[in-house]
């Protein structure tokens, strides 16, 4: 299976609004990656 993840952003600044979506191998991806960023992070604080 291949992984799928899109991405949009609304251009109105009074509401700006990401919109992120994927198959899950997709989605589990980023949420892996969001993950080891937040952890490398941490440790250098």
């Amino acid at each position: 299976m291949t992984s799928k993840l899109f991405a949009s952003f609304s251009p109105d600044p009074d509401h700006p609004m990401i919109y992120i979506y994927g198959n899950p191998e997709g989605l589990r991806t980023l949420a892996a990656k969001l993950i080891e960023l937040a952890d490398n992070q941490q440790s250098e604080h």
